[in-house]
């Protein structure tokens, strides 16, 4: 008799978000499950400081009863957070280069490409 273990995928422990603003200002908004099942939330913002370094300060950390309840209380602070002004960026993600050569016009070994006509 085999016995299989079936593969668990791990819960996500942390969510997270960043809000840009004005002079490269940034506003994190976090949510994370703690070992004893409890949840916390909490906010940092971010702006340049003296000397290239940035200057965090934390603030509105609230904890909750399980992960759900502290998305809950983070989508209503990005909900909030937007409504001030704040800027959400979406991801640019990939985007492939058109190609330099096709079927037709493949590239020789000296680096030229050479367009080859077809009779149609």
């Amino acid at each position: 008799m085999s016995t299989q273990t079936a593969e668990v995928k791990k819960q996500r422990r942390t969510f997270g978000v960043r809000l840009h603003g004005p002079k490269k200002a940034t506003l994190r908004i976090a949510a994370r499950l703690k070992r004893d099942g409890t949840a916390v939330t909490h906010v940092i913002h971010s702006v340049p400081g003296a000397g290239g370094k940035r200057q965090n300060t934390r603030g509105a950390t609230a904890t909750h009863a399980d992960l759900e309840k502290a998305q809950a209380a983070m989508e209503k602070l990005i909900a909030d957070a937007l409504k001030l002004g704040w800027i959400r960026k979406e991801r640019k993600g990939f985007a492939a280069q058109p190609d330099a050569f096709d079927g037709r016009s493949l590239p020789s070994p000296e680096g030229k490409v050479k367009v080859r006509k077809t009779r149609r």
